[in-house]
């Protein structure tokens, strides 16, 4: 049971990194991925010893990794994302896709009928 925690967001900043792939004739093709802001996290037990550190994507609208943070980031912005759904970028399903859509109509006719 976590007794304390904290959370410092990274710096404005953007994070960057790059990678380096061996091509033929000792030519390099490198790409810049642009990470987005992470939050990190520290939970304590009760005896004020840590039980977890973390972190996760503040806003994965930002960057080229899909919104994807860490590793994970990493290996989908160098073209090799890992085959399986939490290591893809988000998409919302088709369900979620629909309600917004009826939701947005219902909007649009309720706020006619009251001008």
């Amino acid at each position: 049971m976590p007794i304390a925690s904290c959370a410092q967001q990274e710096d404005a900043a953007k994070k960057t990194a790059e990678a380096a792939e061996p091509k033929k004739d000792d030519e390099k093709a490198t790409t810049e991925l642009i990470l987005p802001p992470q939050c990190y996290h520290i939970d304590f037990d009760d005896d004020l010893k840590m039980k977890e550190f973390g972190f996760y994507t503040v806003d994965r609208r930002q960057g080229n990794t899909g919104g994807l943070g860490g590793a994970f980031g990493y290996m989908y912005g160098v073209g090799r994302p890992l085959p399986i759904p939490e290591c893809q970028p988000y998409k919302r399903s088709l369900r979620f896709r629909l309600l917004s859509f009826v939701g947005g109509l219902a909007q649009k006719f309720s706020k006619k009928k009251k001008e």
